[in-house]
């Protein structure tokens, strides 16, 4: 017998945008980075500041993509983690209604009586 779904219908997709808000966390932090890690060392080598800037521009792009990839990686491991942890769980579960059913069966039969030992004549 199938069990129904245990969460709320609306579970599903606020994973979703939570998955969603993390990696425009990861993409907006690393494209920052990028921008000033490429700004300052484009400077810092004798470039103008607009063309250290359009550096940096470019290398948020670069970062954002490295930053949003790095994003999925990192979700989608934790999203493996909470999917196994839920069947183990689920696998324990059963194994312990499998031991409660086994020692409930065990305490209500009656015990075989034990043969009376036989002297040889």
């Amino acid at each position: 017998m199938a069990e129904p779904d245990t969460e709320p219908q609306g579970a599903a997709e606020r994973q979703q945008a939570a998955v969603r808000m993390w990696i425009g966390r990861a993409r907006a932090g690393a494209a920052l980075f990028g921008f000033a890690l490429a700004t300052f060392f484009a400077y810092r080598a004798g470039l103008g500041l607009a063309d250290a800037m359009l550096r940096g521009l470019v290398a948020a792009l670069v970062f954002s993509a490295v930053g949003w990839w790095c994003g999925l990686l990192v979700m989608r491991a934790l999203l493996r983690t909470v999917a196994a942890r839920r069947v183990q769980e689920e696998q324990d579960a059963v194994r312990t209604a499998h031991e409660r059913a086994l020692a409930q069966t065990a305490a209500t039969e009656a015990p075989a009586p034990s043969p009376e030992p036989v002297e040889p004549a």
